[in-house]
């Protein structure tokens, strides 16, 4: 809309960034969830800007990012509202480095529940997928509610879940972060707290035109897009006690 050509650069190992950067003419970048020191530091050199979209780094010159600790409230309320009082949270841990959002999602789950007055009720589960659902039903079988960290623990939990003869929402309510295919497919269709993509990408460039026009601010600029609840079937009023 602006007059802008976008670039794709990916950054493979011994890449000459200051060479790519002159060359390609670039007034400057978006990076995704992560940003290369290396790159920081050449773009910073060359006086040109750098936003995060959905990241973390004091070597940006502006990042967006969704709020991850109010989507958790969010979605904890609701399972609260909805009678849940024994709730677990499921993660798959397998990165030596995590995002930064796994730490934002947990903090709210569990600030949430000891609002509620809840803390020992909230369940941490870290286990790859194939676990999560044995690991889940073995040790804390008196759960009737878990949040998945995101879309990849959710799909094989449900299913795993159904295959172990738990009905969802009936015996157990599954909701996940990150509203995206096959969440919304899958039966029943899972609810979700939906994160800001589209939202994030048109703040980033709005605030990279900005930068490019007026320069790189003396503190870097920072923003945060909230996130919605998507109800969906896979949740539901927590079980009766027999």
């Amino acid at each position: 809309q602006h007059d802008y050509q976008l670039a794709l650069m990916p950054l493979a190992l011994g890449t000459d960034l200051q060479r790519s950067l002159s060359g390609w003419m670039v007034d400057g970048c978006v990076s995704l969830q992560s940003l290369d020191p290396r790159a920081a530091d050449v773009l910073e050199d060359a006086g040109l800007p750098c936003i995060l979209l959905n990241g973390r780094s004091a070597k940006a010159s502006g990042s967006v990012s969704p709020d991850d600790r109010d989507g958790a409230r969010q979605a904890t309320e609701y399972l609260l509202e909805q009678g849940h009082r024994r709730n677990a949270m499921v993660a798959d841990l397998q990165l030596e480095d995590p995002h930064y959002s796994l730490y934002e999602r947990r903090m709210g789950f569990e600030s949430t529940m000891q609002a509620a007055g809840l803390a020992d009720q909230a369940v941490w589960i870290s286990a790859t997928y194939e676990e999560s659902a044995d690991k889940l039903l073995a040790v804390n079988p008196e759960v009737t509610a878990v949040m998945c960290y995101s879309q990849h623990e959710a799909a094989p939990l449900l299913g795993r879940l159904q295959n172990a003869g738990r009905r969802v929402p009936e015996d157990i309510s599954l909701l996940t972060f990150n509203d995206v295919f096959p969440i919304g497919e899958l039966w029943p269709a899972v609810t979700a707290i939906s994160v800001p993509s589209l939202e994030m990408g048109a703040r980033g460039a709005e605030m990279l035109l900005k930068q490019i026009r007026h320069g790189r601010p003396d503190t870097p600029e920072t923003v945060v897009v909230g996130e919605t609840l998507v109800k969906r079937q896979s949740t539901g009023p927590a079980p009766k006690p027999i």
